[in-house]
């Protein structure tokens, strides 16, 4: 899913804004999942899960990584959206790509995206020394 384009780089928070917004326009239910870790307390949550979570209107799991420009997932969340998708439920990380659109990929769909990107920056970089 592509959304709008924007002129300025978005925050964190903004993207997850956008997520739940275009996530809910094709029918799904989906929310901010609030899981942080709270100092003095023990944590007791599964690492990895989600920025958003829902389901769809068929019942299907839900769930979205939002990533800002710079970010990447962790290992807990690359598990928790492995593990989401093979169970059958449903892996998304929402972004902003180089030109400004806010977009919304497949979990596997963006590791392509993300190994491409790479690959791309190391042969710049690679020019660059030669």
């Amino acid at each position: 899913m592509t959304g709008i384009k924007f002129e300025r780089r978005l925050t964190a928070n903004e993207i997850n804004k956008e997520a739940i917004i275009m996530l809910s326009i094709v029918g799904w239910k989906v929310w901010r999942n609030n899981q942080h870790r709270v100092k003095g307390r023990t944590f007791k949550g599964l690492l990895g899960v989600s920025d958003i979570i829902g389901y769809t209107n068929y019942g299907a799991f839900v769930a979205c990584e939002g990533k800002k420009d710079g970010d990447e997932l962790s290992d807990d969340q690359r598990k928790f959206l492995s593990e989401l998708h093979i169970s059958g439920g449903m892996s998304f990380v929402a972004f902003q790509d180089k030109e400004g659109y806010f977009r919304i990929m497949d979990y596997f769909e963006y590791l392509k995206h993300e190994q491409m990107h790479k690959k791309k920056v190391h042969k710049k970089g690679g020019e660059k020394g030669a």
